[in-house]
């Protein structure tokens, strides 16, 4: 049976990233520049910006960990919008906080500037936001995120690890003084393998989140690998827009279907079946075949439906598949 995994981004690296690699095993025995400053200087040519602008994190997973110990202390509070990524949870808890989550799956997924405002507190030191928003694939507006962090004291931090699937760029916001931006190599990078991402910040906050940083946390290969997708953007742009179009097809074949779909700013869609019980068995006989997406229920995500499917778009013959088998099953 073909097994297909519609659970993680698929697309292959920039050539240009594997001959970089294949030279620099010869450097496996080496440590790396602890500071990892030439990949820094890249980064600060791109945004037009310092590198001491910058951190770099074995992944966004390290860095969201990183800030949650710099910011937040045993029974302060963390503010979460849900549905979300599970990592800001994750994190918060394992420093003894407190989560204030905030239901934001209205209608659609929509982050009221009002109702974040008024659970802030004297004990709340951070609020994520994730835009685009994973799993519902939203993109956040640019002033609702302005607004909540001209109003507040303590760092807003925007995760936009998906932000090269996305129509709108929030990097902008990156001169208000108390925000975060997160991105990654990644997702549109095609470097999940290596574990390697960075935070965008007033050098303040970045001195900060650094005093906790283990030293050598990046390893030689994935710095190398990040530096050469970078001065390969060509590629990457090219691959970005090919995506997009394959993402309004496929989009365009499940509406035709009849299955509502909420998001369409990432390089995923979420499904709603209506009910936990009409989606699980969705689930499963995509499962027999050979079909994997992420079910509602799994821990990827905080705050999600189980009545929800999310479905990772790949290349045009796999979608194709997936599309046939969707299609089947909801004849049935």
């Amino acid at each position: 049976m073909l097994h297909l995994d519609f659970a993680s981004f698929k697309f292959p690296p920039s050539p240009r990233v594997i001959r970089v690699l294949k030279i620099k095993l010869n450097s496996i025995n080496e440590y790396p520049n602890e500071s990892y400053v030439q990949l820094k200087e890249k980064l600060a040519d791109v945004y037009k910006l310092n590198t001491q602008n910058f951190l770099i994190g074995n992944g966004l997973d390290e860095v969201i960990d990183l800030i949650t110990r710099a910011f937040v202390r045993e029974r302060e509070e963390v503010i979460i919008p849900f549905p979300t990524f599970s990592q800001f949870e994750k994190a918060a808890i394992r420093a003894n906080a407190t989560v204030i989550g905030i239901n934001c799956m209205h209608r659609n997924y929509e982050i009221k500037i009002d109702e974040v405002l008024n659970r802030a507190s004297k004990k709340t030191k951070l609020i994520w936001i994730c835009c685009p928003n994973n799993p519902t694939g939203d993109l956040i507006p640019k002033e609702t995120i302005r607004k909540i962090a001209q109003n507040v004291n303590f760092p807003v931090v925007v995760d936009n690890a998906l932000g090269d699937f996305s129509d709108d760029s929030i990097i902008d916001l990156i001169g208000i003084n108390n925000i975060v931006i997160l991105r990654t190599f990644s997702k549109g990078y095609c470097l999940a393998g290596l574990r390697i991402g960075y935070a965008i910040a007033d050098f303040e906050y970045i001195n900060k989140i650094e005093s906790i940083r283990q030293i050598f946390n990046v390893n030689n290969l994935a710095a190398e690998a990040a530096m050469a997708a970078l001065e390969d953007q060509k590629y990457y742009d090219k691959l970005w827009a090919e995506f997009k179009k394959e993402r309004q097809r496929v989009i365009k074949n499940i509406k035709e279907i009849g299955i509502k779909i909420t998001g369409n700013q990432s390089n995923f869609i979420l499904l709603d079946f209506g009910t936990e019980i009409r989606s699980r068995d969705v689930y499963e006989k995509l499962l027999q075949d050979g079909i994997k997406v992420f079910p509602g229920w799994d821990e990827e995500f905080s705050g999600l439906s189980a009545r929800f499917l999310r479905v990772v778009i790949g290349r045009k013959e796999q979608n194709t598949i997936f599309l046939t088998s969707l299609k089947k099953i909801m004849k049935t």
